[in-house]
């Protein structure tokens, strides 16, 4: 490996040790950890309701399964994205200039979303690296051989958004009439898509995408240039103001162009279509809503789109550096800002185990917020959160013989099942208004005998009261 390269793998793989060795496990990661310790029968189940593929599951089922590190969990996203930052390298190598693809591969390295991404127990940096390697093949004539069409088939078995950047490269190829690439890369996008249909088969399937649909959408994809350079986090996640993040929309557009203008036309076509035609994409499905705009969403295209950006601005070190600088700035703080992180769930879990008894209740509004409570709760071995959204209890000794989601109507046969115990009661500042209609019932009912309450960049704050019945009037 050379220098260069060594070095810029070596940062990658320290940044996101780094975060994945400190930041709280979260909802979407800790949904990863609670299916894929199911049998894989089970996980295959479970993912057809999710309406994603279940490959993500099957990779990370033995690390579940044998350790209870958040650390180790999310090694494989760690080594993906550092071997995102090696693939972008050579590719910049190749088609750009060494210069150019020493900065396209130190943005990936360092850029804040992207390392915070790339140390999650999530599929997103798996689904990166395949996809830019199978982009890499692509350009270099070499989809021949067995590692095509596996790429193919692993990528499109991860994740149903393979089907953008496979359909783009698949476009490039007929422009060329390279129709090996063409055939390997619609491969990828047939298994996507017979992915898709198999999901789509279940009576409730896509339930999430309608719901999400109500709090994001199209209007959040101008602010997508000023969220991949790190800015949000340099403004304390305060909205970037409306100029600034259309001035960035303006300078992203222009830089692409001279990219593209810079490239051979062949080379330009690939990167271009790769990098482009998956954020058109996004804005179609979020404007007919059927898919949701999020920004970990653009993770797979934005490796290829910073070797365009580059292209353009001629790798002079003045553009790059303030933001390469400004993100290692982010990154140093993260270990001991927790405001950083997604969502704080050890301390709301632990607040419970110091104070709860057995006849104690304890009760959530959202019910997947149960699985990243459950992964802190008793070190992961009493289950809250069960088969097909349920929850229930597996308890042990000395905790807390039930668990229960609080239900659209406030019944009295509600309030009998909170029985006689203290009642922990779990909300996040997310489900408003729902929350104040919960909180205006739990008042007149139910005292407060402490509270704990963190704040992080996820969703906004998460509560945890410690109540007790009042007597009644």
């Amino acid at each position: 490996m050379k220098r260069p390269l060594a070095a810029l793998v070596t940062l990658a793989v320290a940044v996101r040790a780094l975060a994945a060795a400190t930041g709280d496990v979260y909802v979407d990661e800790a949904w990863t950890w609670v299916v894929s310790r199911q049998p894989l029968l089970q996980v295959l189940a479970w993912n057809r309701r999710e309406d994603v593929p279940p490959l993500n599951y099957f990779i990370w089922h033995p690390l579940s399964v044998a350790f209870h590190s958040a650390f180790i969990l999310r090694l494989p996203s760690v080594l993906a994205g550092a071997a995102v930052v090696a693939v972008v390298y050579r590719m910049g190598e190749q088609f750009l200039s060494k210069s150019q693809a020493s900065w396209a591969a130190l943005l990936v390295a360092v850029l804040y979303p992207f390392w915070l991404i790339d140390s999650e127990i999530r599929h997103y940096a798996l689904l990166t690296l395949g996809c830019v390697r199978f982009l890499q093949l692509a350009m270099e004539g070499r989809t021949k051989g067995w590692e095509a069409p596996i790429l193919a088939i692993a990528v499109g078995s991860l994740h149903h958004s393979a089907l953008l950047p496979f359909g783009a490269i698949l476009l490039a190829a007929l422009c060329y009439r390279e129709w090996l690439t063409a055939a390997v890369s619609g491969l990828g996008v047939g298994v996507t898509g017979a992915w898709i249909v198999y999901t789509l088969t279940d009576p409730q399937a896509s339930y999430r995408t309608r719901e999400a649909v109500s709090y994001t959408g199209l209007w959040l994809l101008p602010r997508m240039p000023a969220d991949m350079l790190g800015l949000p986090a340099l403004f304390g996640f305060h909205a970037i103001p409306d100029g600034l993040a259309w001035a960035l929309v303006g300078v992203f557009l222009l830089l692409v162009g001279l990219g593209c203008r810079a490239l051979q036309r062949r080379t330009a076509i690939y990167l271009g279509f790769y990098a482009l035609l998956p954020l058109a994409g996004l804005a179609l499905f979020a404007h007919v809503h059927l898919l949701y705009y999020q920004n970990r969403y653009y993770e797979t295209f934005a490796p290829v789109l910073f070797l365009l950006l580059v292209a353009g601005s001629g790798a002079r070190p003045w553009v790059w550096l303030p933001v390469v600088l400004a993100n290692l700035g982010v990154c140093a703080a993260y270990p001991t800002s927790p405001w950083l992180w997604n969502q704080q769930w050890a301390p709301i879990a632990h607040f419970v185990e110091a104070r709860e008894k057995p006849e104690d209740t304890i009760v959530m509004y959202v019910p997947f917020n149960m699985v990243a409570f459950d992964y802190y709760y008793d070190e992961g071995r009493s289950t809250f959160f069960l088969a097909e959204g349920a929850v229930g209890v597996t308890p042990r000794p000395g905790h807390p013989a039930q668990a229960m989601i609080v239900p659209a109507s406030l019944t009295p046969d509600f309030d009998r099942s909170l029985g006689t115990g203290h009642v922990f009661l779990v909300l996040n500042q997310g489900v408003a208004p729902e929350r104040e209609r919960i909180l205006e019932w739990f008042n007149p009912r139910f005292g407060i005998v402490d509270q704990l309450e963190t704040r992080t960049i996820g969703w906004d704050a998460v509560q945890v009261m410690e109540l007790t019945r009042l007597p009644s009037k």
